[in-house]
């Protein structure tokens, strides 16, 4: 048995035990911690369904249509196959659905195709899952059904290309641009619809200008790279609870007062200016016109709201930042009204109808018919000054 230097003895046996009983102390604390964190977690998703279950929530207004089940079953093929993209942070691969589909350079297909012939115009569609088609099939997406509408009106040739992505917001738009510009493309026209995934991303990621889901991507190319307590509290982000206490955290930071939610919407709208202003002097120097529709929106629309609209629910904040970040993108712009910026946000206010389909600005076929036909007024006014006709 070895002493001390003051002659006290050692019990080895003893120190066991009370390493032990730390140790067992320690493993009781986590594993009631992580049982109450459990339960708070299951507490919180049990009261999220009851009160879900207590609102009446109308029929789907795309419900009965042809492609429903199929984008039920599975999710509008959002979560398609994709490949990690250095610039965008993702991009799709190539897949066919019975009314989806995307080509091996990532386009949305876009129906009908031009017809044989000299092309009389190259259109280059971006945005976010609006102009992508979230909700509906390769027919009814905008660009389709621009194509329609300018053969209806005697201009089969249009080369139409729709390059917009799910979540993508007006940096990844223009991009996009670029790369394809690097890649050779020529467009004669630029037309990128944009507002919500700008303002949706701030909220989430935390700062004006970032990219939706670019936290999780970070953490997904960090694995392998940090700790094990950093892999084990990144199991965090699947906690509904954690989640929700996030978003109140961002919601404060971001939209949670007048004066957060206005920094946050100056610093949306003076970006989203910045890139409208870069795409003007690309288009300048290429030969392309460049048009950014600011896009009409379930949180900014003045339309008298159906039933099916009214039981639409955002975010926490995010209503209110939208809101205010349409306002002061709109006065900014109105000090240059000759710039390549359109706003749609008015443009459903007479419609009694349902239009939005939910938060993020998704649109019924009527709704997409409506917008394209304001980018086929557009373009036909293209097609007719470079005829020389009067537009």
């Amino acid at each position: 048995m070895a002493e001390d230097s003051k002659g006290q003895r050692f019990r080895p046996v003893s120190v066991v035990v009370r390493a032990a009983a730390v140790l067992r102390t320690c493993w009781l604390i986590l594993g009631m911690t992580l049982l109450l964190g459990l339960l708070l977690e299951g507490l919180y998703r049990a009261q999220g369904a009851l009160r879900g279950a207590g609102r009446t929530v109308p029929a789907h207004p795309e419900a009965g249509e042809a492609w429903w089940d199929q984008w039920v079953v599975t999710g509008g093929v959002v979560n398609g196959p994709s490949r990690y993209d250095p610039y965008r942070g993702w991009w799709p691969s190539e897949f066919t659905t019975r009314y989806m589909q995307v080509d091996r350079a990532g386009r949305r297909r876009t129906v009908p195709p031009p017809d044989p012939g000299p092309v009389q115009l190259r259109v280059l569609f971006l945005g976010g899952s609006v102009m992508w088609g979230y909700t509906t099939p390769d027919s009814l997406t905008i660009p389709s059904l621009v194509a329609r509408r300018l053969r209806a009106l005697g201009y089969p040739r249009v080369e139409l290309s729709n390059m917009a992505q799910p979540a993508y917001n007006t940096t990844q738009g223009l991009i996009t641009l670029l790369l394809e510009l690097r890649g050779g493309a020529r467009p004669d026209v630029v037309i990128s619809l944009d507002g919500n995934n700008d303002a949706l991303a701030a909220l989430r990621e935390g700062h004006a200008g970032a990219a939706l889901g670019e936290g999780d991507l970070a953490r997904r190319s960090a694995v392998g790279w940090r700790g094990l307590g950093a892999n084990l509290l990144g199991l965090s982000r699947y906690s509904a609870l954690v989640r929700r206490l996030v978003a109140f955290y961002q919601e404060g930071r971001v939209g949670g007062t007048a004066g957060s939610e206005g920094r946050s919407c100056d610093d949306i709208a003076q970006q989203y200016v910045r890139l409208v202003a870069a795409g003007e002097t690309l288009g300048r120097g290429l030969g392309f016109a460049p048009v950014f529709l600011w896009q009409p929106h379930w949180a900014t629309t003045g339309k008298p709201l159906s039933a099916w609209e009214r039981s639409i629910r955002a975010e926490p904040g995010f209503v209110a930042l939208l809101r205010r970040c349409t306002v002061v993108v709109d006065s900014l712009k109105a000090e240059r009204p000759d710039s390549a910026y359109v706003s749609l946000t008015h443009m459903f206010d007479s419609d009694s109808g349902t239009i939005f389909l939910d938060e993020f600005g998704h649109m019924t076929p009527q709704g997409n018919e409506r917008v394209a036909g304001r980018v086929a007024e557009m373009l036909v006014a293209k097609l007719r000054s470079q005829a020389g006709l009067p537009r």
